[in-house]
């Protein structure tokens, strides 16, 4: 469970050139909150976390989990053609991981 954050994490944050930690941590900065966000997305829509459990690993309770599936999802508050590109190298990752798998 904590390996699939990691590994998330480690993507995400290597994408939005955001550290882990301040993606994990309390920053309101609109960047690392973007990231922070699209991690969320990521272990709940790609992963297939409930949002308590998402909220569990990202220390945050599932309505705020709930809330950036949302952001995401409906491509809100974020620059269009820079949240179109994070998704489809999230989701890359994700099909070349499950690919892996098999």
């Amino acid at each position: 469970m904590t390996k699939d954050r990691d590994e998330y994490l480690v993507l995400i944050s290597n994408i939005t050139g955001i550290a882990g930690d301040d993606i994990l941590g309390k920053s309101r900065l609109r960047k690392v909150v973007e990231a922070r966000h699209l991690l969320m997305w990521a272990l709940h829509s790609l992963c297939g976390y409930t949002s308590t459990m998402v909220g569990v690993l990202t220390r945050r309770d599932h309505a705020t989990v709930t809330y950036a599936n949302g952001i995401v999802s409906h491509e809100r508050y974020f620059p269009r053609e820079d949240l179109q590109r994070y998704k489809e190298l999230i989701r890359k990752h994700h099909q070349y991981r499950k690919e892996a798998e098999k």
